[in-house]
């Protein structure tokens, strides 16, 4: 009976050693795969292009409480004095740029490309905003609002992100 319990013991002791480090490194991985990024983060301009209801922005109407939607349009138009970078920790360092030349404010190349023209903004959860969204924060075309540019220059996560001041996108009930 001892040799059973002793067996028994040595082989789940092997198993638990062999699947335990499996998991064990699968998580680590799966923490650096999905950890967090790092991004350049560019002040600058939204101005709202157009606010208009389309067939899309009104097919939400169709999923259970929730009322048509809006399509809102804007563009970007970066600072060219200022650079602001966050470190992993959230810290922001302001670094102030000697000569900022339109075509280089923003540092990755790729960023520089998507900036350019009209993005549709949308919640947090992917919703159009509604009619009471609109006017809660009076968006109409030509305002204007400060916004952050946020570009990822390393690690994994969206590559580019809109933060734009006074239009919060977790405002999903309004």
């Amino acid at each position: 009976m001892k040799k059973i319990i002793s067996i028994f013991l040595v082989i789940f002791g092997v198993l638990m050693l062999t699947f335990g480090t499996s998991s064990a490194r699968r998580l680590q991985e799966m923490k650096t795969r999905t950890g967090s990024a790092l991004y350049s983060n560019y002040r600058g301009v939204v101005t709202i292009t157009e606010v208009k209801k389309t067939e899309k922005s009104k097919a939400q109407a169709k999923v259970a409480g929730r009322n048509e939607g809006y399509e809102v349009w804007f563009t970007f138009e970066p600072d060219k004095e200022e650079e602001l970078e966050v470190d992993e920790g959230g810290k922001v360092e302001e670094v102030i740029k000697e000569e900022a030349v339109e075509e280089e404010v923003i540092k990755e190349k790729w960023g520089r490309r998507f900036v350019v023209g009209e993005h549709l903004f949308k919640l947090a959860t992917g919703l159009y905003p509604n009619a009471k969204y609109i006017k809660k924060y009076k968006i109409k075309p030509g305002q204007t609002y400060r916004c952050t540019f946020r570009v990822m220059k390393q690690g994994r996560g969206t590559p580019f992100i809109f933060v734009i001041d006074g239009l919060p996108k977790d405002d999903v009930y309004n």
